[in-house]
Formats: C-alpha cells, structure tokens, sequence
C-alpha cells in the first residue's frame, strides 16, 4: 500500500517493545495516504514498531446497503490476514472510525461463533484511542509537539462511528496533547452511512442530513475544521 508494508520503529523511544499493525483502511490506502504516513510517524516516534497492512475493505459500505453476507464474507477473509499481525504481539490500530467499529464491534455481532473474529476485536483500536493510551501510560514522545502557529482552535465533528465505540471523544483527547489548542466538538451525523451518503439516488437526502452537524460547526468559533470521517456528502 501506499502508506508502506515493512516494520519500522521500536528502538529507542519511550513505547520501545510496544507493537502494532496499522490497518490501512480503503479511505487510507486509496485516497489519503498522509493519513497513515502521519501515524506510522507519530508512533514510530515514540518508538512503537510499526508494520502497515490492507488485506481488504471491511465491509462497512456493504453493511449499509443491508448486504450482511458480503460483510460476513470479508470479515472472514480480513480477519484471517490480521491475526497473523496479532500471533505476533501485535495490536491492530485502524485509521478510520468506521472500520474500527467494524472490526470491533460488527464482525463479533454477525459471527459470534468465529473464535478469530472475537479475538481480533479484543486486539484491535482506532489510532486515536492508541495514541492517547500511550499519553495516558506516559509512553507518547512529545519531542518536537509545539503551539500550531497561527491556530488557536479546532472545531472537531466527533463521527458516528467513533461515538459506536463507547469510548468517549479519543479525537479530542489526542488533539489536546497539542499545548495551547483549545478543542470542541460536535456531535451530529454528517449523513455519509459508508457509500450511502455518495450514491445519486441518496445524496441529497444526506445533505438535509449532515446539514445540522454543518450549521453547528459554523457557529462555533472561528478555527479550524476537522473530522473524523474524513469524508462526508458535501
């Protein structure tokens, strides 16, 4: 993939000895590379040793067009690709919300009986949610995190996807790390739903949609915008 397939990282930092697969996602893989070059960089930073894989989709679009034995199919299939990161002490840190709830909480509910399915859902976590595990164990390097010259606010749209997880706002939490950065969040569908939001016959009801969730940011003050979904029907 793009974001690079070989292990990096893991000697010297304050995470030495912590271990990873990155799960690259479509979105990553496919459309926003930087994305996961950025991670891999914040992690081998810290000196997490990173290795990058894209066995496949998740299946979340396939999900949400109601094609549950398609999902069934590649759960299985993707599943049996990342355990062998997981054999080797390896957490696996999904890119995108979405397919973190995919691989966490979907795959277990469609095929309760897989013994791999159940166990790469306990392996598994969104890069956020690492990230600010490794702050919280006193493991994240903060070597070079400075004040963001010129940007004193982040207006933060906390994804659908993200708030499945039950694991609060981690987004937030990673960009507070920043000194100086004021963060706030609003949480509101952005209609994208996978593919759904994308599709002709569907757009403009995602737009009336996500509309709310783009009033909201709009009266917040003046900053910068960002997402966790990355991609949304406007």
């Amino acid at each position: 993939p793009p974001t690079g397939g070989g292990g990096g990282g893991g000697k010297g930092g304050p995470a030495e000895g912590k271990k990873v697969v990155l799960y690259a996602t479509c979105l990553v893989n496919y459309n926003m590379p930087a994305i996961g070059k950025a991670a891999r960089a914040v992690l081998e930073r810290s000196g997490v040793d990173v290795v990058v894989s894209y066995p496949g989709c998740c299946g979340m679009p396939q999900l949400e067009q109601g094609d549950v034995a398609e999902v069934a199919g590649k759960a299985k299939e993707v599943s049996k690709e990342l355990l062998k990161h997981v054999d080797e002490g390896r957490t696996v840190v999904s890119l995108t919300p979405s397919c973190s709830l995919m691989l966490k909480g979907e795959w277990p509910l469609l095929l309760p009986c897989d013994e791999g399915v159940r166990r790469l859902a306990e392996n598994t976590q969104d890069i956020s949610e690492y990230v600010v595990s490794l702050k919280s164990e006193g493991r994240l390097s903060l070597e070079g995190i400075a004040p963001i010259k010129g940007v004193k606010g982040v207006q933060l749209h906390h994804a659908c996807h993200a708030r499945a997880q039950n694991q609060g706002c981690k987004s937030a939490e990673m960009l507070r790390i920043i000194p100086e950065l004021t963060v706030t969040t609003v949480e509101r569908c952005s209609g994208h739903g996978g593919s759904w939001g994308c599709k002709s016959k569907h757009h403009q009801t995602a737009l009336k949609v996500g509309a709310p969730a783009a009033r909201a940011l709009l009266k917040l003050p003046k900053g910068v915008g960002g997402g966790e979904a990355s991609r949304g029907p406007g």
